[in-house]
């Protein structure tokens, strides 16, 4: 079960991924066929980031 700061440190980083990704001038649409992670729905916080999500997303958006 996810706590109230565990929300907090998602968020974070969802907001992060967010704005990462509008400096790249990319679409949640091309992230998303980059990384085959839905981002509508992980930008919307209606579910938890798992770990292999996140690499997919960090090889997608070219950063470590």
């Amino acid at each position: 079960m996810i706590n109230e700061s565990d929300k907090i440190i998602i968020q974070r980083i969802v907001q992060r991924i967010k704005s990462l990704r509008k400096e790249r001038s990319m679409s949640q649409r091309e992230l998303m066929f980059r990384s085959d992670v839905n981002i509508f729905i992980l930008e919307q916080a209606k579910q938890d980031i798992k770990i292999g999500t996140l690499i997919k997303i960090t090889r997608a958006l070219n950063i470590s």
